[in-house]
């Protein structure tokens, strides 16, 4: 069993030493080339504690592509990049950039194809109704002021003057009543008011905004909007 495994040692080293014959300048392809050159011709520099001046390989990779191509055929790096084709330096400039050489105008957004040709100014988001978060402020009351919700209850009964009801601070609740009764059982009881949490719960029943005994054949008109 050793021997086979000397054998086959042998033959890996012999069929090895046949491709580097056959191909003295033989390098590796794509971004793995830029990985190995970075690794053997750079990071002596870049990354060593002892040359200050030499940006960081996490700097370099901040850069796009045309300023490291830029360094290696005409910049400060150009007698580092002499040894290096155009290709390879173009595949070195892609590895530590992430995108190939001459690709900026792919992401410019004026090259886009989904653009907007009205392109509106944005809005103020603040500027109308809104509702930020679960509870809207840090005391989690769940109330919005009229200003914020943009809405307003309007009421209307038998063509009257419009009554239009804006929740507060103090009072976030509105309540429309109907309520009949065999004493007057010609009428019905319409009652209007606006209340809070405690309101409720004392059963105080809070402001009163209308309270009238209406014909059964009133009409009545409820209208929420902004």
């Amino acid at each position: 069993m050793l021997a086979t495994f000397f054998r086959a040692a042998a033959l890996a080293a012999l069929a090895a030493a046949t491709v580097s014959a056959q191909e003295p300048n033989a390098r590796p392809s794509g971004t793995e080339f830029g990985f190995f050159t970075f690794q053997t011709k750079c990071m002596t520099c870049h990354g060593n504690p002892n040359v200050e001046r030499a940006p960081l390989p996490s700097a370099i990779r901040e850069m796009t592509p045309e300023r490291i191509y830029e360094a290696l055929t005409n910049g400060v790096m150009k007698a580092q990049g002499h040894s290096l084709s155009d290709p390879e330096k173009r595949t070195l400039a892609l590895f530590m950039s992430g995108r190939p050489v001459g690709s900026i105008q792919q992401g410019d957004a004026k090259n886009m194809p989904n653009q907007c040709p009205a392109n509106p100014p944005l809005s103020d988001p603040a500027a109308g109704p809104s509702w930020n978060g679960w509870g809207v402020n840090e005391m989690n009351t769940r109330f919005q002021s009229a200003k914020n919700a943009g809405l307003t209850w309007t009421f209307v009964l038998n063509g009257a003057a419009p009554i239009c009801v804006c929740p507060d601070a103090s009072r976030q609740h509105v309540s429309l009543h109907l309520l009949w009764n065999e004493e007057r059982h010609d009428r019905l009881r319409v009652s209007l008011s606006k209340s809070s949490l405690r309101d409720i719960g004392d059963r105080t029943g809070g402001e009163e905004l209308l309270l009238e005994y209406a014909p059964l054949s009133s009409r009545i008109q409820v209208v929420v909007g902004a």
